[in-house]
């Protein structure tokens, strides 16, 4: 029984991880990096043998909900010998950013369960949007650091500016340190504190 069990356990493992349990199709998407406006190759694999699998159908779900019409599936090479099933390949164009749902019903069962992969779409990046430099957040930046915020204008004082002796700033200086032992004071009340509990251990018998 464990001879059989591990067996068919590693055959799964090497011909159908990708389905889920009651499926007969899966959905991968081929490409790593997907953008809005661009084809995206879609795989569509079958745990049926070769020449008995039904052809699917891919319907593509928009991040709002709305699904389009089912998009037939072209064929796809595979090399005989190999242990997963036939494959197909579908293209389809996700227009807008969001988290798009592939679905691939079973041709051969009605109610059955429906083969589905998630694709996010990314949308634009915000740091590009706009490149332009913001006066208002970067004078406070200027002024904190010693410097000051000049327009466009003024690029010809640049090198006057850039010869003239900087102030100095005391936050700069170097650190120095003050150790406190070193104080009399402390090294006086250590002094009391010692003397008080000798006193207090020979009062009570104890020194």
């Amino acid at each position: 029984m464990y001879e059989s069990f591990w067996t068919q356990l590693i055959q799964w493992t090497a011909a159908y991880a990708e389905f889920l349990p009651g499926q007969d199709y899966a959905v991968r998407v081929l490409d790593p990096q997907p953008e809005a406006g661009r084809s995206l190759a879609v795989r569509i694999l079958s745990r049926a043998p070769a020449g008995a699998a039904a052809k699917p159908m891919l319907r593509l779900v928009a991040p709002d909900g709305t699904s389009g019409d089912l998009i037939a599936a072209s064929r796809g090479e595979v090399a005989e010998g190999e242990a997963t099933g036939p494959e197909w390949t579908v293209a389809v164009t996700p227009d807008r950013p969001g988290a798009w749902r592939l679905q691939v019903p079973d041709p051969d069962k009605v109610d059955g369960p429906v083969a589905e992969a998630v694709v996010q779409i990314p949308g634009p990046v915000l740091e590009s949007a706009n490149l332009r430099a913001d006066p208002e957040s970067l004078r406070p930046l200027a002024e904190g650091s010693g410097g000051s915020l000049r327009p466009a204008s003024a690029a010809a004082e640049l090198g006057a500016l850039a010869r003239r002796p900087r102030p100095v700033n005391d936050a700069a200086a170097p650190l120095r340190f003050e150790p406190w032992w070193t104080q009399g004071w402390i090294l006086s009340g250590i002094a009391g504190l010692l003397a008080a509990g000798w006193w207090l251990r020979r009062r009570h018998g104890l020194a």
